[in-house]
């Protein structure tokens, strides 16, 4: 028993780091696009009073605030509808990727695993929404 588990030990720590090298890799061959997390914010015009008078998205037709702009009722309230581990978990979340693919694999409709930082990832390519793109959301997450 003893050497089944040094040797799943071995194996676990070997694929580990093959997996830390492979991102290293990656992460040179294809780096992060920080010129898409800097896009045009929209238009917010507030009075002498700090309440907002009108409103225009960006350019691109895309309602872009800077953090400091949102109450940070609206940012609890999203945090708690879309990714409530948000300060748990390393931009993905394992438990709710493996639930949604079982869900997913055994039902009609299909369920989400994106934590806010995979959908970050995702606006800043604006691909088409495939398996194949999901596994470069997550590895644009986690760069």
């Amino acid at each position: 028993m003893k050497r089944v588990l040094a040797k799943f030990i071995k194996f676990s720590a070997a694929f580990a780091l093959l997996c830390f090298v492979a991102f290293l890799v990656l992460d040179f061959a294809y780096p992060l696009d920080t010129k898409a997390l800097k896009r045009e914010n929209s238009f917010i015009l507030f009075d002498k009073n700090g309440q907002i008078i009108a409103l225009r998205p960006s350019s691109d037709e895309i309602w872009r605030f800077e953090a400091k702009n949102i109450p940070q009722t609206l940012k609890d309230s999203v945090l708690l509808f879309e990714d409530k581990f948000f300060y748990y978990h390393i931009g993905v979340n394992p438990f709710a990727m493996i639930r949604a693919t079982a869900h997913n694999l055994t039902h009609k409709n299909r369920i989400g695993a994106s934590t806010i930082t995979m959908q970050v990832a995702r606006m800043m390519k604006r691909e088409e929404r495939t398996y194949a793109n999901k596994f470069k959301e997550i590895f644009t997450t986690l760069q």
